[in-house]
């Protein structure tokens, strides 16, 4: 067909800047930018007889490109994957003498190998998801089943505090896995350098880590290290790239993204600090390719999900899944196995090549794990797109920024990317149209939450819109199959939804952008000086790392959204400043009030007086943060929150809890002690087991509260008085709870006796002394207080990681004295002795 209006519009801007070193091209998802780039590269090789790499994320990608580029636009183009050494020399020759494009992934060209070192033009394809591609070469990556995660979990145990470890060690079903990412300082790894080194080069050779580690031995000291429970993660800030011979000897490099980002994406993915941005017509936001369909079938009425699930598949007969991890995938392959033998389940692998095989089946699926773009599935290759949740991160640096580090804004653009282009992958040309069914079973991800539909762009807003809005009203399996069908078959019933969600696109393309444009200015500007920092770091030139450093905590200090990510720096800022004591000695009393303002603006990282003092010998008063525990709860309280959808749901809740805490029967009170403490963000937990406590509250690693609960039934007109029997139960609590809980360290464990009873007997009276009192109306009083605050911090909140709002909500809950350190003085207020004695009756 040639080239569409936008495509052109795009090859004249480039036309116009030609000459530039490094060009970034915006072409959002299904707007050709495979052809443009093609064209790029095709002009200069046969204009300038330059030689031209393009570079895919993934070994499918290149072959895609290759196929798009010999069969429909004939420009001959060649396949670079697999082993170097297994190139054919025919196709070598090609690709040197400038006689065709090469094409090959980002991990070949940046191997070191001979066939890439001097490419002249550099077209680097899906820039906005390149970042662990890139950064993969400068990176170790280890997971718990490697021998070297054991030793450096156990070498890391000498410099750190044990809480740091005991929170990356608990289970799934202790701690939601999200929380228990953080960072180890560069620093503190000076006393332990030659055995740390030691470690890592000793990973098996002809394995990517292992030539990561080759790369970055000299630097291992610039890298910091993310951990959890399943991995360890060392890596440089930003990838430096520029220290790459073939990547800053090319006289061009052509950065195609379907986003150029506002906050300075392209410039920390790259590793490059000068880009010239061609961005595309503004128009294109507003409209978008194709039309998708969504459906939640879980906000459906009467429907289940294997319901949804196989009657769309029979169908569409054909559809891409999308999950975020191997093990969904697994459990996805033996469902269709077993429920659904005669549809054809393909994997990532099976279509690296090509995608005939799966287009041409009648029945069919391809599950892809832990990939959102890049495939294609246009026109009748599948209209049916399954997503079973979207990874929000995608490695554990930006785990820990946005959960940890409370910088969220940071990567905004990069998570709305990665939604739009999971959304577009069958709608790749304007006539496409498909339906997305979303799944995300608890929890309420970017395409479900209407609180975050405004940073879409107009139409696909709407579309998600009027998707929640309709799955709420089906009733039924068969309202969904006519639906669909309507769909599939463009009816004119289907007319009416296509109207409803053009009026709705066209309201908001009236509606300016919801984004802070000030904070991605900001993170703009900064973003050019974290280039030049990491270079500095890399070169080991400290002062001038710091000088660039304080340019950043500069840059951000004047904005309150930005606090988190003000804290990150602040953090950086004092390991350099302690790295750039050795050349002056000044540095020591700046690095340390670094350090100070980071703990100052940071309600997560409880490790920061700690490194302040391994550094500076500085202890870092902050009695508040010691004692209120808020900062335990956060992560946890933001997942509970960002699980509702609206408030109405939220307050259902509240009022099931509510009315559990006034129940007279046990179990629901029970049950209803147990979510308060869930919703509050706690560790809270009602075991089953024979002789285990009721509800416990974990508060912090050092601080736990187990109950005994009895709601006593009114005899004669009185409460029940507490027996001995009772208090005995009581008793054996602490123990219970030092031999079975494992998030806790040496803790403080408080036993409270929660009960409808004033009175206690008197042979349990002296039994009872170090017991604790709470009168469940007490309780319920206190809820009333935590649960109204918790709805009303709800309204202003739209994702986690929001350091704004975290001090918000800080302040919120101090003021109506719900802090978790407020449950504690409630719990621990009474003690159980202070009963008036009974005789037993």
């Amino acid at each position: 067909m040639g080239t569409l209006d936008y495509q052109s519009s795009m090859l004249e801007e480039y036309r116009q800047n030609i000459d530039k070193k490094t060009v970034a091209l915006e072409m959002p998802t299904g707007s050709g930018k495979t052809l443009v780039g093609l064209l790029v590269g095709e002009f200069r090789r046969r204009k300038n007889n330059e030689t031209v790499l393009f570079l895919c994320p993934t070994n499918q990608l290149v072959h895609q490109v290759v196929e798009q580029a010999n069969s429909k636009y004939g420009i001959d183009a060649i396949a670079f994957t697999g082993r170097q050494r297994d190139y054919s020399a025919k196709d070598r020759q090609k690709y040197v003498s400038a006689s065709a494009i090469g094409v090959t992934t980002y991990s070949s060209f940046f191997s070191n190998g001979q066939l890439f070192k001097d490419p002249e033009v550099l077209i680097l394809d899906d820039v906005h998801a390149a970042e662990n591609y890139i950064v993969s070469n400068w990176s170790i990556r280890l997971d718990r089943s490697q021998v070297q995660y054991s030793q450096l979990c156990e070498l890391f145990k000498e410099i750190m505090p044990e809480w740091f470890y005991q929170q990356l060690s608990q289970s799934e079903d202790d701690m939601e896995p999200y929380s228990s990412c953080d960072m180890l300082p560069f620093p503190l790894l000076e006393q332990v350098m030659d055995r740390y080194s030691g470690i890592l080069a000793s990973l098996q050779s002809d394995t990517s880590n292992y030539y990561a580690y080759n790369r970055i031995r000299e630097n291992l000291d610039e890298c910091n290290i993310f951990l959890n429970r399943n991995e360890i993660l060392i890596r440089p800030w930003i990838a430096p790239t520029e220290t790459f011979a073939p990547f800053v000897n090319s006289k061009q490099r052509v950065l195609m993204s379907a986003t150029l980002g506002r906050g300075g994406e392209l410039e920390r993915v790259t590793g490059i600090e000068d880009i010239t941005r061609l961005p595309i017509a503004p128009e294109w936001e507003k409209t978008g390719i194709g039309r998708r369909f969504f459906l939640y079938p879980e906000l459906a009425n009467n429907i289940s999900i294997g319901e949804a699930f196989s009657s769309l598949q029979s169908i569409f007969r054909r559809s891409v899944v999308l999950v975020p991890n191997n093990g969904m995938a697994t459990k996805l392959i033996k469902t269709f196995n077993e429920s659904m033998p005669e549809v054809k389940v393909f994997q990532s692998q099976n279509i690296e090549t090509s995608k005939n095989e799966f287009i041409n089946s009648s029945d069919a699926t391809v599950i892809l794990a832990n990939r959102y773009d890049g495939i294609d599935f246009p026109e009748e290759e599948s209209r049916l797109l399954f997503i079973f949740a979207l990874p929000k991160v995608t490695n554990l640096q930006e785990r820990f920024l946005i959960e940890r580090s409370s910088s969220n804004i940071l990567y905004g653009e990069r998570l709305r990317t990665r939604v739009i282009q999971s959304v577009g992958r069958c709608t790749r040309r304007p006539g496409d149209y498909s339906l997305i069914c979303v799944f995300d079973g608890r929890n309420v991800s970017d395409l479900s939450n209407p609180k975050v539909f405004p940073q879409y762009p107009p139409e696909l807003r709407a579309e998600m819109q009027y998707g929640i809005e309709n799955s709420q009203v089906i009733n039924n399996l068969q309202d969904l199959i006519e639906q669909s069908t309507y769909f599939r078959d463009q009816t004119n019933e289907w007319q009416s939804a296509e109207d409803t969600i053009i009026s709705y696109r066209d309201d908001y393309s009236l509606v300016n952008s919801s984004s802070n444009n000030q904070d991605l200015d900001t993170l703009q500007k900064c973003a050019r000086i974290e280039v030049r920092f990491q270079y500095a770091l890399w070169a080991k030139d400290y002062k001038r790392g710091y000088e660039e450093g304080q340019q950043i905590i500069s840059t951000l200090s004047n904005s309150s959204s930005l606090k988190g990510y003000y804290s990150f720096w602040n953090i950086i800022q004092g390991c350099v400043a302690y790295k750039a004591i050795s050349m002056d000695g000044n540095y020591f009393v700046s690095g340390s009030k670094c350090l100070e303002q980071a703990k100052l603006n940071n309600n997560s990282i409880r490790w920061i007086p700690f490194l302040a003092k391994q550094l500076f010998s500085n202890i870092i008063e902050d009695p508040e943060a010691r004692t209120d525990y808020f900062e335990e709860a956060l992560p946890r309280f933001e997942r509970v929150l960002t699980n509702y959808r609206s408030l109405g749901q939220l307050q259902n809740d509240i009022q099931r809890i509510l009315a559990n805490l006034q129940s007279q029967d046990g179990t629901e009170f029970e049950q209803g002690h147990r979510d308060l403490g869930k919703l509050l963000g706690y560790i809270s937990v009602n075991p089953s087991e024979h002789g285990a406590p009721d509800p416990y509250w974990v508060l912090s690693p050092g601080v736990v509260l187990v109950s005994e609960d009895k709601i006593y039934s009114e005899g004669k007109g009185s409460v029940k008085s507490v027996p001995l029997r009772h208090v005995r139960e009581a008793l054996t609590h602490e123990k219970w709870i030092r031999q079975n809980v494992h998030q806790i360290i040496e803790p403080e464990i408080y036993t409270v006796f929660i009960t409808t009873s004033s009175t206690i007997n008197a042979d349990a009276h002296d039994p009872a002394e170090g017991l604790f009192y709470l009168k469940r109306s007490d309780l319920y009083q206190w809820a009333i207080k935590a649960t109204t605050t918790v709805q009303r911090v709800y309204s202003s909140f739209t994702e986690s990681g929001n350091a704004e709002w975290q001090n918000s909500t800080h302040t919120e809950f101090l003021k109506a004295q719900v802090l978790p350190s407020d449950a504690l003085r409630l719990f621990t207020g009474r003690h159980l002795t202070d009963l008036t004695v009974t005789k037993e009756s």
